[in-house]
This record gives C-alpha cells, sequence and structure tokens, in this order.
C-alpha cells in the first residue's frame, strides 16, 4: 500500500486517518474497532517506520511494506489540534454547544463535560478524541513532537520529501524523546495537510511594544503551558 502521511492530529487529521483506513479494509468484521473503557498511558511515540526514511530511488525501488503505512504527524505532544493538552487552560470552552461536535459512533457525554450554558469543556474535549483514536486505533500511528519545516516533491520518484525536526518536550515530560532537536527527512506516496487555520498562533504588532521592559506578550496558545 502507498505510504501516506497526515500532518496534524486534530480533528480533521484523524477523522481522515480512519476514513482512510476504512475504505482501505484495515478494519474487518472479524477485527472490529474495540471499545475504550479508559484512557491508554502515555508512550513514546518516536520511533518512524523504516518505509518512511527511505527513499524510492532507482536503486531502491520496493521498500518492505510494514504495518504503518500511514502516520500522523504532530509538533504538539498530544493529539486534538487547537484542542490539544499544551494548549488548554481552566474555563477554556469550545463555541460548540453539547452534542454539535461529536462523531456519530461515539456521543460526547458524561459528567462535567459543558458548563451551565451548554459549551464543551475544553479539556474535556482533548480526552474524547483520545478516547475515540484508541477506539479506532489511531493512536498507534501518531508520532508527536515533529515539525515540518519544510515539503517538496522528488520529480523522479515523485515521492514527497518532508524535512522535520523534534520539538523539545516541556520539562515534566523531560527524557520523552533522545533525539529532540534531530532532523529527519521523511518521504511518502501521498501526504494530507490537515493542520487547521490555528497551527501557528498570530502574535499582532503593538506600536512601542520593544520599549516594555517589564512582563511578556502571552499568546492564549501558550496558556496551557
Amino acid at each position: 500500500m502507498p505510504r501516506v502521511i497526515v500532518i496534524g492530529a486534530g480533528i480533521s487529521g484523524l477523522a481522515f486517518t480512519k476514513t482512510y483506513l476504512q475504505l482501505s479494509n484495515y478494519y474487518t468484521s472479524f477485527s472490529l474497532p474495540k471499545p475504550v473503557d479508559k484512557l491508554a498511558p502515555p508512550t513514546d511515540k518516536s520511533s518512524i517506520p523504516k518505509s518512511f526514511t527511505s527513499s524510492l530511488s532507482l536503486s531502491n525501488p520496493l521498500i518492505p511494506t510494514e504495518t504503518h503505512d500511514i502516520i500522523i504527524v504532530d509538533e504538539n505532544l498530544s493529539l486534538g489540534g487547537s484542542w490539544c493538552r499544551s494548549r488548554i487552560y481552566p474555563n477554556l470552552y469550545t463555541q460548540n454547544a453539547l452534542g454539535t461536535y461529536e462523531f456519530s459512533d461515539m456521543p460526547l457525554e458524561g459528567e462535567g463535560v459543558a458548563n451551565e450554558a451548554g459549551y464543551i469543556a475544553g479539556w474535556k474535549l482533548e480526552e474524547y478524541l483520545a478516547r475515540w483514536s484508541e477506539k479506532w486505533e489511531l493512536t498507534e500511528k501518531m508520532r508527536f513532537g515533529i515539525k515540518v519545516n519544510t515539503i517538496c516533491r522528488d520529480p523522479t520518484t515523485h515521492e514527497w520529501i518532508l524535512d522535520t525536526n523534534r520539538n523539545p518536550p516541556p520539562e515534566h515530560l523531560s527524557g520523552i524523546s533522545e533525539d529532540v532537536g534531530r532532523q529527519l527527512r521523511l518521504y511518502c506516496d501521498k501526504l494530507v495537510l490537515a493542520v487547521g487555520t490555528s497551527s501557528e498562533p498570530n502574535k499582532p504588532y503593538i506600536p512601542g511594544q520593544e520599549f516594555i521592559d517589564d512582563g511578556d506578550m502571552v499568546h492564549s496558545v501558550e496558556l496551557g503551558d
């Protein structure tokens, strides 16, 4: 099967990956998605399948098919995109009412999911996406802390080439990966951009800010850290 890389572990990236696997007959009647009773403990997903680190050159026309024919890469250290763990802070709620922001196969419910106005709590949405990903066996295909710097396409092999490097983890996750900062070139046959419109913070320039000696400018994506 072709090698597929999905950039972005937010809602769109997760939905695409599950749909792609479903259309590729990854899920069969003998291998239905497993029920999820609790979240799996966090693990280091730093290893990249070898098929994604080798080019289809003339001297190497075939690459052995591995179980991970599709991977999801994200520069954050957890899934969720805008709702990843590092971006969530107390009293952060979505602008979506309960019942309007969920997948059809798994309702978003439980104590503390929404506030009195019916809006969904950010941390509950992140937990929900983690449970949904476990159900559809997407978690094992995720690789966090990988920032894509450049993308190009080989005119000969028609592969997509991604130059990436690993982001340093926060202090409480120190030691999760030994190759922080290491540059890594990835190859794939199909590439999906699911980064959304809020993956990069837009910090406006405020006239005179360079003369402010005390204090820092903080974007909302940094409040969770």
